[in-house]
């Protein structure tokens, strides 16, 4: 498709055009970037879950094991006791 063409069909998209996901994306981000994610044809748009976000998980763990067992912390987390025990040991070795 000519990129003239691409452009005047991108400036016709309108929010009730948009899917949920891309109704999402563009109200955190702006339509603008749900156009630019569409001319670059980005189809498998993959944002991982929070438990994707492992040193962030750590970090929480570090702060909270102060004030709370590692039993209350896995429960908060949605955390089975062996992925606790296993970030608990990952822990254990950055610190040493």
């Amino acid at each position: 498709m000519k990129k003239e063409v691409l452009n005047k069909l991108l400036g016709r998209i309108e929010l009730r055009d948009l899917n949920q996901d891309e109704a999402l994306l563009s109200e955190i981000l702006g339509m603008d970037a749900v156009k630019i994610l569409v001319e670059n044809d980005v189809n498998d748009l993959y944002i991982k879950k929070i438990y994707g976000f492992k040193r962030v998980i750590k970090d929480y763990i570090k702060e909270e094991l102060d004030c709370k067992s590692q039993k209350q912390i896995a429960r908060e987390l949605g955390l089975s006791k062996n992925y606790m025990r296993k970030l608990l040991r990952e822990l254990n070795c950055e610190e040493a």
